[in-house]
């Protein structure tokens, strides 16, 4: 579903509107269409340079000279979709899309308070423009606000207005990478007294001098250093306000600075003093950031992201006094980091695009010559490693803008409680089948029906089955099938063994396939062992690491155990079987609070629960040893998580031990076959320990606790199974690169 998208900006500068248009257009860009942005006016500053985004420079200072420029610039780029934001540019636009007789879809979004835009006075500037948009806005297709309360103030002055709330993408992974860049203020970097940070231009509206005041107040009971960040035309009064309270050893203004989260990250409180706000952008970036919000409670936007308080502190307007209570307790009782990933949770990137798209009805848009019918398959659904692969695949090609089925055998059997996914943008369609050969035909009557361009089918039994049946149907598909487990569970080079048999019937349809992969190098070579040199086999990893991952690792979780951070904290993942090997990692346990302190939780279900459970007890390691069963989200563990252990006897890719270490875990993992030694790649990334070894397996995670391993390095380790990497591979071993959009690193 690739579209032309135009974002129109009357004046660039690093505030609210333009930033939040240049977030939504990257967000556009990364979700593969073909966008550009076009700026009326800019001043003092540098036009922004944006990869893979053109951006068109007016030079007109005022609104209403871009209006023949945006005829000629619609008429010649022929956008599929438009986005405008503020009411005055709003009317410029939509009148030149009525003039060019574009057929673009509008979208045009309000983004300050619309008592500042109509004033209720005759024949004002303000009239005319609120006579103009009620003329103008038919044409339209979505008119949006930053927040709620922002509609009902447009509900006050126009009778039965259209406009409907969409937050402004504020959490992204750009957002959270940039958070975490180091910092060097030196109040941020002095624990032993508390930072107040604030942030905006500074002007009369943003109530900075209140903001002194209240300093000035808490300064009688308490220290603190308060640091507002930002340039404006009040920056002489308030240096003078600074100056005349003699706060100068207390409150700093640094001037602009190109990140402000990273001060937000270190801070103990962010401040919001303004007098008038549309939707606060960076409240809520304080918020991502874990820093404690105190707000004014001005219109709009602070009561609804706070949500009257339930996330931070709101204090009136233009009240220093209120304003320092609310702090001095803000520093005594800051808002937990699950409560604020809570908060932010409406203002992430895939669900205000998602918003978007559905409110212009783009679902619906489908250029057949920009995308693909796709069917990514799988024998069996079960939350386990195989079924997500797929799964994750499958969505993130629908995000792309292909055509997207979920072809599913039917429900994993060690899962019958698992129901089938609902993914927004992929059709679900499953066979109730619960043997391979008995999904043959439905499978041919699948290909005869719907006619896919490709098909990404995993493990071999299921291959091969898809292989026959495009023979037998005659399809044209491309076909990719990917082989997720070690060779050895399926074939065999002993003579007229079963697994040989199976080898044989392999050989026989593997020349059907336009890819076949494997999901490492390692599998690569194995595959050579049964196959020969001349298999056609390559190595593609999965999928593990792509926005929605990302996120989940923020959502809260309350256990004693992942709080408290005096003890270090082991987690493992996966099926409780005998292959997982454990046992040993219990074991290994039992050696290791010999000699320190440790705790270990192992997530997942299977049919080794009991046995698993009696060797905890009968090692007494029932307050160090826990079982948590299935859970919805191992992400959010691996998170608040020091180790990841993988003690496996065999592996194809293990995803979980990439995951955990996206998520920040330092990795142990056994070296066995295959999987583990790559991801690490020999040790540089984490720590090896022979396989069926409980001793030297304690040992390993020992060395981890003392010596973890760096976040910048983890971040190295994962980078090729981001999806952009993923995708793009694929694509081109089969020949459609052509059908894979520029992304945006």
């Amino acid at each position: 579903m690739k579209k032309r998208v135009s974002f129109f900006i009357a004046r660039y500068s690093i505030s609210g509107v333009p930033l939040a248009q240049i977030r939504l257009a990257k967000a556009f860009y990364r979700k593969g269409h073909q966008v550009d942005i076009v700026i009326g006016y800019v001043e003092g500053l540098a036009l922004p340079v944006i990869e893979g985004i053109p951006v068109t420079y007016f030079n007109l200072p005022r609104t209403h000279e871009m209006l023949m420029p945006i005829i000629t610039h619609v008429r010649k780029s022929k956008p599929d979709v438009v986005f405008s934001a503020e009411d005055h540019l709003n009317a410029i636009v939509a009148i030149a899309l009525i003039l060019a007789r574009s057929k673009a879809k509008l979208s045009v979004s309000s983004r300050v308070n619309p008592y500042d835009t109509y004033p209720n006075k005759l024949f004002s500037k303000g009239t005319i423009l609120k006579l103009l948009m009620k003329v103008v806005v038919r044409r339209a297709d979505v008119l949006t606000c930053v927040s709620k309360d922002m509609v009902d103030q447009y509900r006050t002055i126009f009778n039965h207005p259209p406009h409907i709330d969409v937050y402004n993408i504020i959490d992204n992974a750009t957002a959270r990478k940039r958070m975490l860049e180091p910092v060097d203020e030196p109040w941020l970097l002095d624990d032993s007294i508390p930072v107040v940070v604030a942030a905006g231009g500074l002007g009369v509206w943003k109530g900075f001098d209140t903001l002194i005041d209240a300093v000035k107040e808490l300064l009688k009971i308490r220290k603190v250093r308060l640091l507002i960040l930002g340039e404006g035309r009040c920056r002489g009064a308030l240096e003078k306000q600074i100056a005349q309270n003699g706060l100068t050893d207390w409150v700093k203004l640094p001037g602009y600075v190109e990140n402000p989260l990273k001060y937000f990250r270190n801070a103990d409180v962010f401040a919001l003093s303004s007098r008038l706000e549309g939707m606060p952008n960076v409240l809520v970036e304080a918020m991502i950031c874990g820093c404690t919000p105190v707000a004014t409670d001005c219109p709009t936007g602070p009561r609804e992201v706070l949500q009257n308080g339930k996330y931070g502190y709101l204090v009136p307007v233009n009240d220093p006094v209120k304003m320092a209570e609310a702090i001095n307790k803000a520093l005594d009782c800051p808002i937990s980091s699950d409560i604020l990933a809570e908060a932010v949770k409406p203002f992430a990137e895939d669900l205000v695009y998602q918003r978007h798209i559905d409110l212009l009805g783009l679902n619906a848009l489908r250029d057949k010559s920009d995308c693909l019918k796709i069917c990514v398959a799988v024998s069996a659904f079960s939350p386990t490693g195989v079924p997500l692969a797929q799964l994750r695949f499958a969505r993130a090609l629908a995000e792309k803008g292909h055509e997207i089925d979920f072809l599913v055998g039917g429900i994993g059997a060690n899962f019958p409680d698992t129901t089938y996914p609902v993914v927004n943008g992929v059709n679900v369609i499953p066979l109730n089948q619960t043997k391979i050969r008995h999904m043959f035909f439905p499978v041919c009557a699948y290909l005869r029906k719907t006619k896919p361009d490709v098909v990404f089918s995993a493990e071999d039994h299921f291959n091969g089955l898809f292989l026959l049946a495009a023979i037998a149907s005659g399809s044209k598909a491309k076909i990719s099938g990917s082989s997720r487990v070690p060779p050895s569970d399926s074939y065999s080079n002993t003579l007229f063994s079963k697994r040989w048999v199976k080898k044989l019937l392999m050989r026989a349809v593997m020349w059907r396939a336009d890819v076949l992969t494997c999901v490492s190098k390692d599998m690569v070579d194995d595959y050579r062992y049964y196959f020969g040199n001349s298999t056609p086999h390559v190595g593609v990893y999965n999928i593990i690491v792509d926005e929605q991952s990302l996120l989940r690792r923020q959502e809260p979780l309350d256990d004693p155990w992942f709080n408290d951070r005096s003890t270090p904290l082991l987690v493992a993942a996966g099926t409780l079987t005998t292959r997982k090997g454990f046992a040993d990692l219990i074991q290994a346990m039992h050696e290791l609070v010999k000699t320190r302190k440790a705790r270990l939780v192992i997530l997942g279900e299977g049919p080794l629960r009991g046995e698993l459970q009696a060797l905890i007890d009968a090692l007494g390691l029932s307050e160090f040893v826990r079982l948590y069963g299935l859970v919805n989200n191992p992400l959010k563990y691996y998170a608040r998580s020091d180790i990841f252990v993988l003690s496996s006897y065999a592996e194809g890719l293990p995803n979980v031990l990439v995951e955990a270490m996206m998520c920040g875990c330092t990795p142990v993992a056994t070296d066995c076959r295959t999987g583990p030694r790559e991801v690490i790649a020999g040790g540089k990334y984490g720590y090896l320990a022979p396989v069926g070894n409980p001793e030297a397996l304690a040992g390993a995670i020992a060395a981890a606790i003392d010596r973890p391993i760096p976040a910048h390095m983890l971040l190295e380790a994962i980078e090729p199974f981001r999806e952009d990497a993923v995708i793009q591979r694929h694509f081109e071993l089969l020949g459609l690169s052509e059908y894979m959009p520029t992304v945006l690193n």
